[in-house]
């Protein structure tokens, strides 16, 4: 699956955002739970 984002920064974070202004991009809670804890500051350390 190809999503597209944009990478963004600021204060020192870099982040992604997904844009589902024009609709849903289907991804499950978990998908969502996994890289919400993956790319955590604390997960940097370890990935």
């Amino acid at each position: 699956m190809r999503i597209q984002f944009t990478k963004m920064q600021g204060a020192g974070n870099d982040f992604v955002v997904l844009d589902e202004t024009a609709g849903s991009l289907g991804l499950s809670a978990a998908t969502i739970a996994f890289w919400e804890t993956a790319t955590s500051a604390s997960a940097q350390t370890r990935y």
